[in-house]
């Protein structure tokens, strides 16, 4: 008997060994850090789902007719709120909403503006199974302010809602469809690698141009839904009127634009810091046990 737990605990340990081995071997390692030269990987991020989405469009439409069943929920931070909001609009933390019961009798369109296009989809996913009719406002109040919608607060951050972070781009690269509007200099010695991202198109930007039209709409009709986002990429991030009226005035018409803040040279130093954070996180992982590693 005593001979048989021993052979037990051999065959046990063995497993054990094996299952560390072949998780941590050298060759696992190599195919770990392999593909550092990739600036984006498609599996890293969720599927877009269009279906947990409403238009700022026809929430207004809606609104306009005298729908009263609707409840404009903003789910960002109070003090951010206080800044600049949509009135009528409730103030709740997303984490919260699951627990307001006497929303279930209303349409709640979430607006998050800042808030990673996953964690909104999961946080929607999770109202529905709930009960609650509840849809996340695309492109949040900027889109709302650009659809005609009514904003109320500090005008200067109003206008901040015109541009969009690095990071925050970066996490939201798939909700959607993005038309990257390239408006940089000729000169430019800096590379992003837009084509990598499968949800976006970059058209360069040709001002009086009747291929650049074209070129937008056809980009645009790889969403057939209408989710679109037109993303203006400027040398530093400055505002370009005529580049916003020649995308407003085009076949396509596109009203939802917002800008890349610091421009293309401080979203490839953005790329450049995330390769390196991810690389050594990588090189943690594949080390061996490391508990607390991400």
């Amino acid at each position: 008997m005593a001979s048989m737990k021993r052979m037990g605990m051999i065959v046990v340990f063995g497993l054990i060994f094996l299952v560390f081995f072949l998780g941590n071997y050298p060759g696992r390692a190599a195919e770990q850090t392999g593909d550092d030269e990739k600036t984006d990987d498609a599996t890293d991020v969720a599927a877009f789902e269009p279906d947990l989405f409403a238009h700022p469009e026809q929430i207004l439409k809606k609104m306009q007719k005298g729908d009263s069943g609707i409840q404009l929920v903003d789910v960002r931070p109070e003090g951010v709120f206080a800044e600049v909001r949509i009135p009528g609009s409730f103030n709740i933390p997303l984490f919260a909403l699951k627990t307001k019961a006497f929303l279930k009798s209303k349409q709640v369109v979430v607006a998050g503006d800042g808030r990673s296009c996953e964690e909104l989809q999961r946080a929607c996913r999770e109202l529905r199974a709930l009960g609650f009719d509840a849809n996340i406002l695309f492109g949040g109040i900027n889109h709302w302010r650009q659809a005609g919608g009514l904003v109320q607060g500090d005008y200067f951050k109003m206008e901040e809602l015109k541009f969009v972070s690095p990071e925050t781009f970066y996490a939201n690269r798939f909700c959607g469809k993005w038309i990257v509007v390239d408006a940089t200099s000729a000169d430019s010695t800096v590379s992003v690698p837009w084509e990598s991202y499968p949800a976006v198109s970059r058209v360069e930007f040709a001002p009086d141009s009747e291929s650049f039209s074209k070129q937008l709409a056809t980009a645009a009709k790889q969403q057939p839904s209408g989710f679109v986002t037109v993303l203006a990429v400027t040398d530093s991030g400055q505002t370009d009127k005529t580049l916003e009226d020649a995308v407003r005035s085009g076949s396509a018409g596109f009203r939802h634009i917002v800008y890349l803040k610091g421009g293309e040279k401080v979203y490839a130093r953005f790329l450049d810091d995330w390769k390196r954070i991810s690389k050594d996180g990588r090189q943690k992982r594949s080390g061996g046990w490391c508990p607390g590693c991400p």
